[in-house]
């Protein structure tokens, strides 16, 4: 089901570095393959570098959820987009 949704999923360790990721997620950032994603920071593509995964992060900490939260996705090729995240610490 993630692998096929249209919207981006994005799996990632509580440092912010990229597990695994769907297609949409890699389409919307402009890379290649999933492999060019794993491992790399989340915020390479997503927020202000240093800023926004840093507040998603500790609001994930204090709530254990959160939802729409307001950001961009910069696409390797310069691409940027606002969109909303959801996410869950688990």
């Amino acid at each position: 089901f993630v692998a096929r949704s249209p919207d981006a999923f994005v799996l990632a360790e509580k440092n912010g570095r990229i597990l695994a990721a769907n297609r949409a997620f890699l389409d919307m950032a402009q890379i290649a393959s999933e492999e060019v994603a794993r491992g790399e920071p989340l915020d390479r593509w997503l927020g202000r570098p240093g800023v926004d995964v840093n507040v998603l992060s500790a609001s994930l900490k204090r709530h254990g959820s959160v939802r729409l939260f307001s950001t961009t996705l910069r696409g390797e090729y310069g691409t940027v987009a606002d969109v909303e995240v959801s996410a869950v610490d688990v």
